[in-house]
């Protein structure tokens, strides 16, 4: 794909919310690398219909506008474990930074981003540092993050609180060869199937279940649905600077979605 390709690949990304207006459709959403692409095979293999990159929309800013204008559009919404959900961005941005360097490409840094130029700077810092220096500068949103991921998990607690909105979990997905439980995993792709009306025979979920985690032998967009997909990465991880600076900072959240009861953690 050319440069000018890729720029109006961006471009129609960037604004694929304008044209969403049918009553009948879901709103799909999610904290990035919270299972975007978990999420999207599922809901593919459930409704046997394909889900294109426009139908799948991170925690921005536009996307709680939406959800608040259009209330009467069922809205499926997958968050994850915020401390892996930093661990994880943190290697996307790395990989995305070697593959992509040009400043189009920077709209994955987060919707209120720094600018061009100052990222033009940073960019070439971000290659040079440590993986546990990168992941502070993300935690802090200090001087060499790219954008600060706050906003991501601020607008998914909004979104969450909405009446329209179903939550999922990526921790209920993934099954148990990701660390998760069969049962949640069974629940949870009832609850989708439940918002797009097809009905499941006990066989088909297991089906489904079965082959959810890794790559298959499909042509699917979603086929490779993650780098790991396994959970609380961020134990074997996370120095304790990082412990505090996360429960300073985002505490909040993992309260809001359940992940913790305390703060000993």
């Amino acid at each position: 794909m050319n440069f000018f390709n890729r720029l109006l690949l961006l471009l129609s990304l960037a604004f694929s919310l304008n044209g969403f207006s049918q009553e009948s459709r879901v709103l799909i959403t999610s904290i990035p690398k919270s299972g975007t692409h978990l999420l999207g095979k599922t809901i593919e293999k459930i409704t046997r219909t394909p889900i294109g990159n426009s139908d799948i929309h991170h925690t921005y800013d536009r996307v709680v506008h939406f959800a608040k204008t259009h209330p009467e559009t069922p809205i499926l919404l997958i968050v994850r474990d915020l401390r892996d959900v930093s661990i994880s961005y943190v290697h996307h941005l790395t990989n995305q930074i070697k593959r992509h360097p040009e400043p189009p490409f920077y709209y994955l840094f987060g919707e209120t981003r720094r600018s061009n130029e100052l990222l033009a700077k940073l960019i070439p810092q971000w290659g040079r540092i440590s993986f546990e220096e990168k992941l502070t500068a993300v935690l802090e949103a200090n001087d060499l993050a790219p954008c600060d991921i706050d906003g991501f998990f601020r607008v998914a607690m909004e979104l969450s609180e909405l009446p329209n909105t179903v939550l999922l979990k990526f921790e209920n997905i993934i099954g148990p060869k990701g660390g998760g439980d069969l049962e949640l995993q069974y629940k949870e792709i009832r609850k989708i199937a439940e918002v797009y009306q097809v009905k499941l025979t006990d066989a088909r979920v297991k089906e489904i279940a079965a082959d959810l985690f890794g790559p298959v032998a499909s042509g699917s967009r979603w086929n490779v649905t993650f780098r790991k997909g396994k959970i609380g990465e961020w134990k074997n991880i996370f120095n304790q600077h990082q412990i505090e600076v996360f429960k300073k900072r985002f505490n909040e959240y993992l309260y809001h979605f359940g992940y913790i009861e305390n703060d000993d953690w």
